[in-house]
């Protein structure tokens, strides 16, 4: 871990980039400045961070958990003027808002919808977030949100639907490999 993981303030941070630290120097845990900076909220570090202009590559980067830092800013963050402006900062510099995590398979989106955050849901679809993207075991957000939510919170049902989300049969759903789940082994 560096002195540019656990900074608090966006002024120490460039000092610290200007001074040589680097944006890509990851922790026990394979997180980069940026992942933590997300991960906790600390909005004006991280806006000084994306603003010296990391490779976009590293944006997009996984810790050893399988998590971008999209990732975790809508796992981690309670739902917040802070957290808004993390997950927007991310987006205007071009964060893929469709990667996988390797746990699960999930996109942000999927994680926004399994923790019922309507806001990050909102702007997440409103930046071309794959509404039909199933995670591992084949689940679409859509049945995910129909399966976890309260029933009367059907508005992330109503955002989904309203841009094309669905639910899968088993015997039809394609896994991220391609497989049909319903096929057999031989047989198409």
């Amino acid at each position: 871990m560096t002195p540019l993981h656990v900074v608090t303030g966006a002024e120490c941070a460039r000092i610290l980039l200007e001074r040589g630290a680097q944006l890509d120097a990851v922790d026990k845990l394979g997180n980069t400045p940026i992942h933590l900076a997300a991960r906790y909220q600390r909005v004006e570090v991280l806006a000084a961070l994306l603003d010296w202009g990391p490779d976009y590559s590293l944006l997009d980067k996984k810790n050893l958990e399988g998590y971008t830092a999209l990732h975790l800013v809508v796992i981690h963050q309670p739902v917040s003027d802070p957290h808004r402006r993390a997950l927007q900062l991310l987006i205007e510099n071009s964060v893929d808002v469709n990667v996988a995590d390797d746990t699960g398979g999930r996109s942000a989106l999927f994680h926004a919808v399994l923790r019922g955050d309507e806001l990050s849901v909102r702007e997440l679809v409103e930046n071309n977030a794959a509404v039909n993207m199933a995670d591992f075991s084949e689940t679409t957000p859509l049945q995910a949100a129909e399966d976890v939510l309260p029933a009367n919170n059907n508005h992330i049902c109503s955002i989904l639907l309203e841009r094309g989300g669905f639910k899968v049969p088993p015997a039809d759903r394609v896994t991220q490999t391609g497989r049909r789940s319903g096929s057999r082994r031989g047989r198409s």
